[in-house]
């Protein structure tokens, strides 16, 4: 009787500490088209497009940033937003959420050369000499009429298997699924097949769903220290896509902390 006593309370423990350090929500679709919606200022998650000349592009906001510069003494802040860098290439004009005169808001301005850590790049907004920029918020939308803002982001050297992730993307909205591998534990660097100029080499496997237009779509976790406290967003990463391991198919995203070092940018936070 002690022993049923005893593994009784350690499961009603285990619980309560998930829930004093994990804000748990169900998943939402992109049925309800809320990823799909023009949104001004721009926020993390929701669709992205662009143009070749026989067909459009889709993808997602993975989260918004900025990076600086000095010229003439002044300091100036480009701002804009992270997203997959095999959804578009350098200079290309990038709309939301679809492709028309009125819904254009940057080019792609950031792009290095393969192989690096990331497939990401950064689509260039506006450039100002104020700290809070117009174009862009330190949000995600995290489902229809949900928009958190972004406290931080968790470097991958932080990042534990088993953490409870979400992702919220133009197709599958918001999914959720628990972080299996590091990049380093693998020592597989990966090259996509229709794009082989692409090869990274920092990611992380997790086991949210997803789907084509996903890519470049917000990796978050939402956490709270308290019962009665509001949850927190941080950051974890962008979607860039699937990858089989032991017969088993996971989704890949490239951490925040490679993706500062590859791009030079940093998340816009509140």
């Amino acid at each position: 009787m002690a022993s049923r006593w005893l593994i009784t309370g350690l499961i009603t423990a285990l619980l309560l500490s998930l829930m004093l350090s994990t804000c748990i929500v169900p998943m939402a679709t992109a049925a309800q088209n809320a990823w799909q919606r023009k949104y001004r200022p721009l926020i993390g998650g929701i669709q992205i497009q662009r143009s070749e000349p026989e067909s459009l592009i889709i993808a997602s906001l993975g989260f918004t940033a900025y990076t600086t510069y000095v010229e003439h003494g002044i300091r100036w802040y480009m701002y804009g937003f992270v997203t997959a860098s095999h959804f578009a290439d350098f200079g290309d004009s990038v709309y939301q959420p679809t492709v028309s005169y009125n819904n254009y808001v940057g080019f792609v301005a950031i792009d290095p050369p393969f192989p690096r850590k990331t497939d990401s790049c950064f689509v260039w907004t506006e450039t100002a000499t104020r700290v809070l920029p117009r174009s862009v918020a330190p949000k995600v939308l995290v489902g229809p009429g949900w928009i958190e803002e972004v406290n931080g982001y968790t470097p991958m050297n932080k990042m534990r298997r088993g953490t409870l992730v979400y992702k919220v993307g133009k197709t599958t909205g918001r999914t959720w699924g628990y972080i299996r591998w590091f990049s380093y534990e693998l020592q597989r660097p990966i090259t996509w097949p229709r794009h082989p100029d692409i090869t990274f080499t920092h990611y992380v496997l997790a086991t949210y769903r997803s789907g084509p237009g996903d890519s470049g779509g917000t990796v978050f976790r939402l956490d709270r220290v308290k019962p009665d406290y509001p949850c927190y967003l941080y950051l974890y990463g962008i979607h860039v896509g699937v990858m089989f391991l032991n017969n088993t198919l996971y989704r890949i995203f490239c951490p925040v902390d490679a993706i500062i070092d590859d791009l030079g940018v940093y998340p816009l936070t509140v």
